[in-house]
C-alpha cells in the first residue's frame, strides 16, 4: 500500500524561508502580537511596573530581553495551558508559532521565570488595562456581574501543621530527650569503663541538641499558628488553609472572582486563605469597581450574606444575595408593629422591648413577652421559663427591604441566572489550571499565577466571541489608556 511520503529533513527548503510564513493569516499569535505591541515602553510599560527593557543585566553583560516578548510568552503559554518556565522555555524552541511571536528568539527558563516572579504589579496591571480594552470595546458593560469562590489546591503536603499535632510532637521530643538523659545517667553509673564508653561513644549530646533544636522549630511554627489565628499551617505554603473540596479536606486557597455576565469574562480575582466566602463580597466589589469604574448589579449566593457586608453593599451597587434558611425569616409568625415597637405572636400576644446587647460584634433591641404562661403552644415556641424572646437586629428594617426584594420576581429571576455567569467560568479556570493547578507558594505568588490564568481565560473568550478581523481592527482603533 501506498503512504504519503514525508519530506527529506535534508532538504534546505524544509520550511519557508521567512519567519513571517510560519503561522497562517488568521493565527492567534497576530492578535497577542497586535494587543502588546499597542504598549510603548515610556507611557505603556514603565507606568505599569514593568522593568526597563534594553537596559545591561551587568556592566558587561548582553541586553535584556524585553517585557513585551516576554508578557507574549507568557499570555500564549497560559493560553494553552503551559505555564512551567521549563516548558515555556521548551515552546520557544519547539513551536513554530511561538517562534514568530518572539522573532525566533529563546530566552531560558530562569530568564522567563524570573519576569514573573519580579513583575507582579506589572502583570496585574497587564490584566486591568486588558479589561479596559475589553470595556471600550463594549466586551463588558458591568451591568451584571457575579461573584463566587472556588477552592484552588495549594503547592504543598496534604499533611498540615496543627496545634494538636504539634504539641504531640513537642511532647514525642521531649520524651526522646528524657530517654536520652536517662542513658547518660546509666553512663555515669556504670560499672565498666566497656560499658560507660558505649553509651557514651553514641553521641547523646549532640542528638539532645538536634532534638531541642527542633522543639524550638516546633514551638516558633505553633506561635506563628496562633499569631495568624490558623488552625492548619502547610509545611511548605505556610499561608494556605485547610478547606472542604469535593476531595476531600485539602490545603488551598480561596480563588474569589468577579464574572461580567454579557460575555462571562472575569473583571477581578483574588486569592485568600478564607475557608469561606463571608466577608469577601466588599472587597471584590471595590477590586471590580476598581477595574471597570462602574457596575450597576451584583448577583452572589448566600455564601456571602452577613447582614452588615450587604448593607454596606448595598450602598454601593444593586445588591442580590441568596439568603439561606437561617437568614430567611428568623421568627415565622410572629409580626413587628413598628408605630408601637413590639412584636405580636400568632396567638396575639404581646413580645415588648427589653433592653439591647452585642452579639458576635452586632447590636441587636431584645423583645420578650410577659404572659406565655398558659398559652397552648408554648411548648412549640419555646423552653425558657421567662417567655419567649426575639432578638431584632438593629438595621432590621433595612434587611426586611432586601428581604422582599430577594422574593421578588427580579430577585428570582437574577439568582436563576447566576450559574449561567459563574459556573461556566470556574469549569473553564479549571480545565487550564489542570490536576497540578499552582506552581508557587504564599499567597502573593499565587495572585500572580492566577492573574494571568485569569488574563489568558479573557483572551480566549474574546477569540471565541469575535471573528479575527474584528478583533484586529478594534485592537488597531484603540487608545491604549491605564486608567
Amino acid at each position: 500500500m501506498q503512504y504519503i511520503s514525508p519530506k527529506d529533513r535534508n532538504q534546505r527548503s524544509m520550511l519557508p524561508e521567512s519567519i513571517e510564513d510560519y503561522v497562517t493569516i488568521d493565527s492567534e499569535v497576530r492578535i497577542i502580537e497586535a494587543f502588546v505591541e499597542k504598549m510603548s515602553e515610556e507611557d505603556g510599560l514603565l507606568k505599569m511596573g514593568f522593568k526597563r527593557s534594553g537596559e545591561l543585566a551587568t556592566s558587561q553583560g548582553r541586553p535584556q530581553y524585553s517585557s513585551k516578548l516576554l508578557i507574549k510568552i507568557y499570555v500564549y503559554g497560559y493560553l494553552h495551558h503551559i505555564n512551567t518556565s521549563r516548558r515555556l522555555e521548551w515552546l520557544t524552541r519547539t513551536n513554530i508559532e511561538m517562534k514568530w511571536l518572539l522573532g525566533d528568539l529563546t530566552p531560558d527558563h530562569k530568564t522567563i521565570s524570573d519576569f514573573r516572579k519580579d513583575n507582579k504589579s506589572g502583570l496585574k496591571k497587564f490584566f486591568k488595562v486588558f479589561i479596559l480594552f475589553l470595556k471600550d470595546n463594549d466586551l463588558i458593560d458591568g451591568k451584571l456581574v457575579a461573584i463566587d469562590g472556588s477552592k484552588v489546591k495549594a503547592n504543598t503536603n496534604k499533611d498540615m501543621y496543627s496545634i494538636k499535632k504539634l504539641d504531640q510532637a513537642i511532647q514525642n521530643a521531649d520524651k526522646e530527650i528524657e530517654e536520652y538523659l536517662t542513658k547518660l545517667d546509666e553512663a555515669d553509673k556504670a560499672d565498666n569503663r566497656k560499658n560507660r564508653y558505649k553509651i557514651k561513644s553514641e553521641n547523646i549530646g549532640e542528638k539532645i541538641a538536634r532534638i531541642k533544636s527542633k522543639i524550638q522549630g516546633y514551638e516558633n511554627i505553633k506561635e506563628e499558628m496562633i499569631k495568624r489565628d490558623k488552625k492548619y499551617m502547610g509545611k511548605t505554603d505556610k499561608e494556605c488553609s485547610l478547606m472542604k473540596s469535593r476531595d476531600g479536606k485539602i490545603p488551598a486557597y480561596n480563588n474569589q472572582m468577579v464574572v461580567d455576565s454579557k460575555n462571562n469574562m472575569i473583571i477581578a480575582t483574588e486569592a485568600t486563605a478564607s475557608e469561606t466566602d463571608a466577608k469577601q463580597i466588599n472587597p471584590m466589589i471595590d477590586k471590580a469597581i476598581e477595574n471597570i469604574r462602574e457596575i450597576e448589579s451584583v448577583v452572589a449566593d448566600n455564601g456571602y450574606y452577613e447582614e452588615e457586608d450587604i448593607l454596606k453593599a448595598g450602598k454601593k451597587v444593586n445588591l442580590f444575595v441568596a439568603m439561606n434558611s437561617k437568614t430567611a425569616e428568623k421568627a415565622p409568625g410572629f409580626k413587628y408593629d413598628e408605630k408601637s415597637d413590639k412584636y405580636i405572636c400568632p396567638s396575639e400576644k404581646e413580645l415588648l422591648y427589653k433592653n439591647n446587647k452585642v452579639k458576635k460584634g452586632k447590636k441587636y433591641r431584645v423583645y420578650q413577652s410577659s404572659s406565655c404562661n398558659g398559652c397552648s403552644r408554648l411548648d412549640a415556641c419555646t423552653t425558657s421559663v421567662h417567655g419567649r424572646q426575639i432578638n431584632r437586629y438593629i438595621n432590621e428594617n433595612e434587611i426586611e427591604i432586601f428581604r422582599q426584594k430577594m422574593n421578588g420576581t427580579k430577585g428570582i429571576k437574577i439568582m436563576k441566572k447566576r450559574k449561567e455567569i459563574i459556573e461556566h467560568v470556574f469549569g473553564s479556570m479549571k480545565l487550564m489550571l489542570g490536576k497540578i493547578p499552582l506552581l508557587t507558594r504564599g499567597i502573593n505568588n499565587i495572585n500572580n499565577e492566577l492573574i494571568l490564568f485569569s488574563t489568558a481565560y479573557n483572551f480566549r473568550r474574546m477569540l471565541n466571541v469575535l471573528s479575527f478581523d474584528e478583533i484586529m481592527r478594534r485592537i488597531d482603533g484603540w487608545k491604549f489608556r491605564l486608567v
